[in-house]
């Protein structure tokens, strides 16, 4: 994969370079929502995706499923007013995780996962008998204090191993539920 020229001009052919026609059709969405986008980033956004794409770039990271995730994730915060979720903080975390050196693909794949799952679900962790969830439109302090926060976060038990999670949308700190 070559160097990102750091030209917002050039970007979006740059990725496309990157991709190829190789999408499928979820990613295909994802990608042409954030073409769509991209001119309406002011400048200091645009060129910090760019420098992130370049750090990813030089970490060794894939199309896919790292660039494409990334761009997903920077459309969720973009679209209907989420910005207010902690943009910025996260920008600026996923940076700082990208510059250190003892990360693994594997990791940063996790993380970015997780990002996507809060986002688009509220879910913060879930595993065949719990499921731990923030209410909606919270900003999310993406440094690790969301306990410490006062933003509200549940916990729904799942009363046994084939039961699936209902819907929590009654989100109060520290209440407990039980899935029927």
């Amino acid at each position: 994969m070559a160097d990102f020229s750091q030209d917002t001009g050039m970007f979006i052919t740059e990725l496309d370079a990157v991709f190829g026609i190789d999408l499928a059709e979820n990613e295909t969405s994802i990608y042409n929502a954030f073409k769509l986008n991209w001119d309406q980033f002011d400048i200091s956004s645009q060129n910090e995706i760019m420098g992130l794409c370049e750090l990813m770039r030089s970490r060794r990271f894939k199309a896919r499923p790292h660039f494409i995730r990334f761009l997903g994730i920077i459309n969720v915060f973009h679209a209907e007013d989420n910005m207010s979720l902690g943009y910025n903080d996260w920008m600026k975390g996923y940076s700082a995780l990208l510059e250190s050196e003892g990360l693994t693909l594997d990791q940063m794949d996790i993380i970015q996962a997780s990002t996507q799952q809060i986002l688009n679900t509220d879910v913060l962790f879930s595993s065949r008998s719990v499921t731990w969830k923030i209410q909606k439109k919270n900003r999310i302090p993406w440094d690790g204090s969301l306990l410490k926060s006062g933003i509200p976060v549940g916990c729904c038990v799942k009363p046994s191993k084939t039961a699936s999670s209902g819907p929590m949308n009654d989100v109060t700190p520290g209440r407990m539920c039980h899935a029927s």
